[in-house]
């Protein structure tokens, strides 16, 4: 193997999620790898890319603080298996107990707003709904209305030919 990431004995202090392997010559694609913790129980995979002579991990979690053990085992293109194993840690900063309640509080605090900002904007929505609603009603009020007087108009005119017309006879 040319070089990997994480590299043998390596302390990361900052979560990972990917691996990956580079082999000194091209490797079959049923090459493997598996990511184990302290406590031997091993770390699921979501994707195993080899791409000779690469090969990538990507874990379905980033790694938290433990100590880790990779073992690989590739098959060369010569048919010939070669395996190894890589061991790393992962030293995560530690938060105070009282700054994660700190968070806690200002994530319930956050929540609470947006669900204030929520309620208000559906509210205003109603409010507009409700607005546009009586608008409407308005605008079909006096359309009613127009259309009653344009009729009595219309009658008026007619009742006024007619009695102009009697009197011309």
């Amino acid at each position: 193997m040319q070089q990997s990431y994480p590299s043998h004995g390596e302390v990361i202090e900052n979560s990972i999620q990917d691996i990956s392997l580079t082999f000194d010559a091209g490797i079959e694609s049923s090459s493997v790898i598996e990511i184990f913790r302290s406590n031997g129980e091993e770390v699921p995979l979501q994707e195993l890319i080899v791409d000779s002579p690469y090969i990538e991990a990507t874990l379905v979690d980033p790694l938290a603080t433990d100590d880790y053990k990779l073992n690989w085992l590739v098959i060369g293109d010569d048919g010939h298996p070669t395996e190894g194993t890589i061991e790393f840690s992962i030293i995560l900063p530690q938060v105070e107990e009282g700054a994660k309640e700190k968070v806690t509080e200002q994530e319930e605090a956050n929540e609470t707003r947006e669900d204030v900002v929520e309620e208000r904007e559906t509210n205003e929505d109603r409010n507009d709904e409700i607005a546009e609603e009586q608008s409407i009603i308005e605008n079909n009020q006096d359309q009613s209305l127009n259309i009653l007087l344009i009729g009595i108009l219309f009658i008026a005119i007619i009742v006024v030919l007619f009695v102009v017309s009697k009197r011309k006879r």
